[in-house]
């Protein structure tokens, strides 16, 4: 005999992960260097517990990614209006997540490895470049090629506590393996995105335990 347990949690997260993005090889001479930022979320979480085990979470996040390219060519005018030195972009995006998670319980810790999909909606992108002459605008020199939705598959590790009875706070290292490109105009194929969420869960509907056999 064994009590099941079930409910639904409400929750806030913030998440890091970081962008290793490589610039597109052979666009020009000598190559352009791409720098990365992290990539910043935060939103809402809600998590199903389905019985004893299992666990499914969903949410709504909102993502930004920013990344800088520094091109190293030497024009063939200094301070030519129309030739960017440098190119930074941000883009913003709503996070979707669905993932399943199976759930081990040690006192007041838990344990759950979870699996499943990321999208993430693209929602708007910013460029500054700054030119030759010392100008800043949008560039029309090497347009963006944002490839949206982005799909990707998602793994964690949650560990989680659990504080009083309704509170649940988490700590939780995962890994991001992009389907899909972000910028096809600046980056090589999809990347491994590692990083960290920390979430607060309030149970807003908690279902009594029943033995089962």
């Amino acid at each position: 005999m064994h009590a099941q347990e079930s409910g639904l949690r409400l929750g806030v997260g913030a998440s890091v992960e970081n962008c290793p993005y490589m610039y597109e090889a052979d666009r020009y001479n000598p190559d352009a260097e791409l720098a990365n930022s992290a990539r910043y979320g935060g939103g809402l979480l809600l998590r199903a517990d389905l019985g004893k085990h299992w666990v499914f979470g969903t949410g709504v996040l909102h993502t930004t990614t920013r990344y800088h390219v520094t091109f190293n060519y030497r024009p063939l005018h200094l301070y030519d209006p129309f030739i960017p030195n440098e190119t930074t972009v941000t883009a913003s995006a709503l996070r979707i997540p669905l993932q399943l998670g199976y759930r081990i319980g040690v006192g007041k810790f838990e344990f759950v490895p979870s699996a499943g999909l990321h999208l993430d909606v693209l929602l708007n992108t910013r460029e500054r470049s700054v030119f030759e002459d010392g100008s800043e605008r949008r560039t029309t020199f090497h347009p963006l090629n944002i490839d949206e939705p982005q799909f990707m598959i998602h793994v964690e590790a949650a560990i989680n506590y659990k504080v009083g009875e309704r509170f649940l706070l988490g700590l939780v290292p995962y890994a991001n393996v992009e389907l899909n490109t972000l910028d096809d105009t600046y980056m090589t194929g999809p990347a491994t995105l590692l990083g960290g969420l920390m979430s607060v869960y309030y149970t807003v509907q908690q279902m009594a335990p029943r033995l089962a056999d």
